[in-house]
């Protein structure tokens, strides 16, 4: 059974009120890492810190994972506006 905030915030989840979607599902991996660090710290307040620790570095992979994939879409974007705006000049 839902609380009532549940409930309340279930059609914020996939847009805000602009229409932009929001970060959860822009990047996955940032979520995904967030549930492995919720698990983690589950663990640790279950005094298993084997568990706990597994987690973690779990985690803290894919938050790597995710910045560097965000660097390297940045890169990539940046890249393509400077040349797109190259061949327009030139034309």
């Amino acid at each position: 059974m839902k609380t009532r905030k549940a409930q309340g915030n279930e059609g914020a989840k996939k847009e805000e009120g602009n229409g932009v979607k929001k970060d959860e599902e822009r990047a996955p991996g940032i979520l995904l890492a967030l549930v492995f660090s919720v698990k983690s710290r589950d663990r640790k307040n279950l005094s298993d810190y084997n568990g706990a620790q597994s987690y973690g570095s779990t985690a803290k992979q894919l938050n790597i994972a995710a910045l560097v994939v965000s660097i390297i879409i940045t890169i990539v974007f940046i890249a393509l506006f400077f040349i797109r705006t190259t061949y327009y000049t030139r034309l």
